[in-house]
């Protein structure tokens, strides 16, 4: 009896430890620290962009470099202590999904998170969409065009029909 309370409390305590860090919306340290960061890196972005001072837009692209070197190298910290790349949250976003820096999504990727492509790239996804949808209009009005081309081509030999049986 005891050595069964033994193995449902040694369980219970794996189990514990598997869900530690998670929170209520799914998402463990790692995904919490890339969101924190890509909030900062986005706040610095943002006073560059209002700001005047060529000196003030200098130290705040300092500033950015340093977080995202800082971001990087506690990713790999995190990962080598167990944080998941691969875990969701409720929402079925991965780390990559929150993460917007290049630099910060490559060592994701160099972590072992999988390629994602609506993560990478979703501005050429809807560039790509949006081209793809002028494309079939161009090629619906081509044909359109083509239509009335052979129409006119047979108005024309209709004419020339008529013009060659009134000669007759």
């Amino acid at each position: 009896m005891s050595f069964s309370l033994l193995m449902f409390l040694g369980f219970f305590g794996c189990d514990v430890r598997a869900y530690d860090g998670i929170d209520e919306f799914g998402r463990d340290r790692l995904i919490n620290y890339v969101i924190e960061q890509e909030a900062k890196i986005r706040t610095l972005r943002a006073k560059i962009e209002v700001c005047r001072s060529e000196e003030q837009k200098a130290l705040y692209k300092t500033e950015i470099d340093e977080v995202i070197a800082k971001t990087v190298m506690s990713i790999a910290e995190k990962v080598k202590q167990g944080a998941s790349v691969t875990l969701q949250d409720k929402f079925g976003n991965s780390v990559l999904n929150y993460a917007h820096t290049p630099a910060i999504y490559e060592e994701l990727r160099n972590q072992g998170a999988p390629f994602q492509l609506c993560v990478y790239a979703p501005e050429i996804t809807v560039v790509a969409l949006v081209a793809l949808y002028f494309m079939l209009n161009y090629l619906d009005t081509i044909s359109y065009i083509s239509q009335i081309d052979e129409l006119q081509i047979q108005n024309n030999d209709l004419r020339n029909q008529l013009e060659s049986n009134k000669s007759k």
